[in-house]
């Protein structure tokens, strides 16, 4: 659950389900409109949200394990003295 803002006024008793497992359209930073479906993937954190639709998730997944292994390797290399300069020569950009 993320909410704009903070309040100190109770919704218990004043809301009740209506439906679940349906798609929601909220507004996006990209987009006017982003469909989240039910099984989408969100990460989210106080900057912001990001929905990876549930087609794409086992490629994203291991996208960002290979570019967290990479970005190990680059903080080992300038641990051990490399310049970053050597480093993008070595591994790339991440």
């Amino acid at each position: 659950m993320f909410a704009r803002y903070h309040t100190s006024v109770q919704s218990i008793g004043r809301w009740k389900v209506t439906s679940y497992q349906e798609s929601v359209s909220l507004r996006g930073a990209t987009s006017t409109w982003v469909t989240v479906d039910p099984g989408d993937f969100v990460v989210a954190d106080e900057d912001g949200a990001v929905v990876i639709p549930q087609q794409y998730i086992g490629r994203v997944l291991e996208e960002a394990e290979r570019l967290t292994a990479t970005e190990v390797k680059i903080r080992e290399a300038l641990a051990a003295g490399d310049s970053l300069s050597e480093c993008l020569a070595k591994f790339g950009h991440v």
